[in-house]
């Protein structure tokens, strides 16, 4: 078999991961939110996880080898420490601010808001790069991220996902219908695949 074509039905995003799947369609539209500027905020908002600088191949490597768990990585000085919690959930219970000195924090579990938050008002932010598997483990809202980013936060995946493009459907389960192309021309303002109404395009 070439090729294999996955159905991530339900809004989710899980089997986009790069360890499953090679690159997505996204497909988008009425059926999440009535609202036109809601649904080009939300997509926009997973283009932009998509667009999240990577590692080099050498430090990708190295934490590839790595299990399950939550890591304090200084890379200049070649430590990976494990730290004895099971998710970031349990990061209060930590005894020591870990945060003293400039290092990354490899995730291999989901990324919260209620985490990404939190870290957004320390003063240490700026001394810290957290890590993640992939896109499909960041869990965050686009208001809770883009403070985040704004408060000098740096987010990386590990393994990228390449978007080949982006599917619209105007039309809502409730029967209410959107603009198509208005759609179409705002989600290409941002996004550098092809944006298709899949049924403009094969009716004949």
């Amino acid at each position: 078999v070439d090729t294999v074509i996955v159905d991530g039905a339900l809004s989710r995003l899980s089997v986009g991961s790069p360890i499953i799947t090679e690159g997505i369609v996204l497909s988008t539209g009425a059926a999440v939110s009535l609202s036109l500027a809601e649904v080009v905020k939300k997509t926009r908002h997973v283009v932009n996880l998509l667009k999240l600088d990577s590692l080099d191949e050498i430090k990708k490597d190295k934490l590839l080898e790595l299990e399950d768990g939550i890591y304090k990585i200084i890379w200049e000085k070649n430590i990976i420490n494990k730290l004895p919690i099971k998710s970031i959930l349990n990061f209060s219970q930590l005894e020591e601010n870990i945060f003293k000195e400039k290092c990354s924090l490899y995730i291999t579990g989901v990324l919260t808001e209620r985490f990404v938050d939190n870290l957004s008002k320390q003063s240490f932010l700026k001394n810290i790069e957290i890590i993640v598997k992939d896109f499909t483990k960041i869990f965050v809202s686009p208001e809770i991220l883009n403070r985040f980013f704004r408060s000098g936060g740096i987010l990386k995946v590990l393994l990228n996902t390449k978007l080949i493009a982006i599917t619209i459907n105007p039309l809502a389960p409730s029967g209410h219908i959107l603009d198509s192309k208005e759609l179409i021309k705002a989600i290409e303002e941002f996004a550098d695949v092809p944006v298709v109404n899949l049924r403009e395009e094969i009716d004949v």
